[in-house]
Order: structure tokens, then C-alpha cells, then sequence
């Protein structure tokens, strides 16, 4: 997962695994959520689904993304055209014990303390360290509640 833009408590971001989707954005705030696909050529977005947005956050929304249509585009295309991402790394678990990162990714154990990896991470509550999503690609570890992201390459080199 890729955010490209945090504004106004907006985080709007790509997925990593979308790229044979057309260009869009993923935008959330709060119990907020919605994706909007940008027409380049027209200059257009066009909603393709949105939960709890009320009619004040889709105006919000819409013209943040028509603010940065020309960063998100550029973003889109760096992200997923230049940079194409093949399955890196296989994790096997993630788990937060004794403030250490303890991983298990391609057959292998790795615990780094916290405070060397993500001061977001050891600074933490409990439920915000538990709750974490997995790249599809293996190439990063993301927990949305502290909006911190983690790249696996980087986190074996450290190691």
C-alpha cells in the first residue's frame, strides 16, 4: 500500500496490487472510505464506490483529488508502470512482543527492537500495533491506525 497524500485527515493511497486496474485513488478518513476513478484525459473523476460519505466529506474529497489530479497521476504511473512489483518476500508472520518486531519471512526469524525500526510502532498502543495489513507482493507491512508503513528490504537490512 502506497499513500501518496495525507490532508485534511485524508489518506489518499494505491494499493500495491492494482495496477491492471485502471488509474484511480483509494481515499479514507475515519470511518470513511471511497475510490475514485480519475479520467485523464477528461480531466473527470468518477466514483466507483464510497461508505459512510456523507454529501459535505464527497465535496471534500472530490476537490482534494482534483487538486492533486496531476500528483496523483504522476504518482500512479511512477508506482505501478515504472516500478513494477513482483513478489519479493514471503511473510510468514508479524507479531510485537517485549517491544521488538519479531518477523518470520522466507523461512527466517528476525526480531529488531522497536525504537531502531518505527518510533510510530514503539510508541504504539496494543490494539494499533495488532491491527496491520500484508503487501500481496510481500513488500511491505502497513498498519493503518498509526499510518505507518514497512519495508521488508529495509527491514533485512537492518537486521
Amino acid at each position: 500500500m502506497l499513500t501518496i497524500l495525507f490532508i485534511y485527515g485524508w489518506r489518499l493511497f494505491f494499493y500495491s496490487n492494482e495496477g491492471n486496474e485502471p488509474i484511480h485513488v483509494h481515499a479514507e478518513k475515519g470511518d470513511k472510505e471511497c475510490k475514485f476513478w480519475l479520467l485523464v484525459e477528461e480531466v473527470e473523476i468518477s466514483e466507483a464506490f464510497s461508505f459512510n460519505l456523507i454529501p459535505s466529506a464527497k465535496k471534500e474529497i472530490k476537490k482534494i483529488i482534483y487538486q492533486h489530479f496531476d500528483l496523483i497521476i504522476e504518482s500512479w504511473n511512477h508506482y505501478f508502470k515504472t516500478n513494477k512489483m513482483i513478489a519479493t518476500h514471503y511473510i510468514q508472520s508479524v507479531s510485537i512482543e517485549q517491544n521488538q518486531i519479531c518477523l518470520q519471512i522466507d523461512g527466517k526469524s528476525i526480531k529488531l527492537p522497536l525504537g531502531q525500526v518505527s518510533k510510530k510502532l514503539e510508541t504504539a498502543n496494543e490494539m494499533e500495533r495488532n491491527l496491520f495489513t500484508i503487501s500481496p507482493s510481500g513488500y511491505g507491512i502497513h498498519w493503518p491506525l498509526i499510518d505507518e508503513d514497512l519495508s521488508i528490504d529495509s527491514l533485512l537490512k537492518t537486521a
